[in-house]
């Protein structure tokens, strides 16, 4: 069961996946570089297959796939994760959702 709050995080989308990762200070390139190694072992852990951190890294960079978000907060019910920020909500498939914590 979910029940979080991010501070900071990027929203992206991969395909048919979702995913948040949260995140501190500012995005700089070698953060997005962490974050995308951190997303790509989620991705690995959950599915198998592999993601090129390269390719991760300019999804992080495009702001068509990717989007900043503030104070998310993170909650399921059932097989749906809702995501919800000042005027903002997204319900998710819990499935095809990755939640990547700073700490992960």
């Amino acid at each position: 069961m979910i029940n979080r709050t991010f501070t900071k995080c990027l929203n992206v989308t991969l395909s048919k996946h979702f995913a948040f990762i949260e995140y501190s200070g500012n995005l700089t390139t070698s953060k997005k570089h962490q974050l995308a190694e951190k997303l790509a072992a989620a991705i690995k852990e959950r599915q198998g297959g592999t993601f090129k951190t390269s390719d991760l890294v300019a999804t992080l960079d495009s702001s068509y796939f990717t989007r900043k978000l503030k104070d998310v907060t993170f909650t399921e019910k059932g097989s749906i994760i809702r995501a919800q920020a000042e005027k903002w909500t997204a319900d998710v498939p819990a499935e095809n959702t990755f939640i990547v914590e700073l700490d992960s």
